[in-house]
């Protein structure tokens, strides 16, 4: 168990004179399985780029772990490769037995691999890229809106596979994925009258609608 401290984390984009975040300090336990929500623009992504490193900010963002990002970036060239030749690309030193292992936990069978990535379904796309995230070790997981573009079935499927895991930061506007996936929640709103980012932390209580705010982490 290990944590996560960000303090004083401010951000904006250059090419906007409006801060995404203005100090803002709050701690993740990398045991948690945590939802981030909040409308679209309030910086769900724009945080999990922060963790991953893609930007400059102000403050700090602390631990002794990993961080690795769902989905993969994936090119029209890469389109053209079969699975298998991916996961050096996406998570190099990662065995593809234990690539395999997730792969049978998520109900599809290790020959997809070996399919053009091209020819795979949003959801068989999904599952694949989700086994590479899990093979890995060490690490805390930043998983984006990963039900996106799938049919009931593989949602369910995807949605049984994180139940069991733990160790995320899981961003989602599925409420269903998030009552049955999460333990804490992170909501990033803005107040009313001030325009800023406010970020509360919630406790897990059986159901999302349940969830009630435990901790105002900061208010700016």
């Amino acid at each position: 168990m290990a944590q996560i401290k960000v303090n004083n984390l401010t951000f904006s984009y250059y090419t906007s004179a409006d801060e995404i975040f203005e100090n803002v300090t709050f701690n993740i336990d990398t045991n948690w399985k945590l939802g981030l929500i909040g409308r679209n623009g309030k910086g769900k992504t724009t945080l999990l780029n922060l963790f991953m490193g893609k930007y400059d900010y102000c403050g700090s963002i602390t631990g002794n772990t990993r961080f690795d990002y769902f989905p993969y970036a994936v090119s029209e060239q890469e389109l053209a490769e079969n699975a298998v030749n991916l996961i050096e690309l996406w998570k190099p030193q990662v065995p593809v037995w234990q690539v395999m292992i997730q792969l049978n936990e998520l109900n599809i069978d290790a020959e997809y691999l070996y399919r053009t990535f091209g020819t795979l379904s949003f959801g068989e796309r999904t599952r694949v890229m989700l086994s590479v995230l899990f093979a890995g070790e060490n690490e805390f997981l930043l998983i984006d809106e990963p039900t996106n573009h799938l049919y009931s079935e593989a949602r369910n499927i995807v949605k049984s596979y994180l139940r069991s895991k733990k160790g995320f930061v899981l961003v989602s506007h599925d409420r269903d994925l998030l009552d049955d996936v999460c333990d804490h929640v992170l909501v990033l709103i803005k107040l009313i009258l001030q325009y800023k980012p406010t970020i509360l932390m919630v406790e897990h209580d059986i159901k999302f609608q349940e969830k009630v705010a435990t901790q105002i982490v900061k208010v700016v």
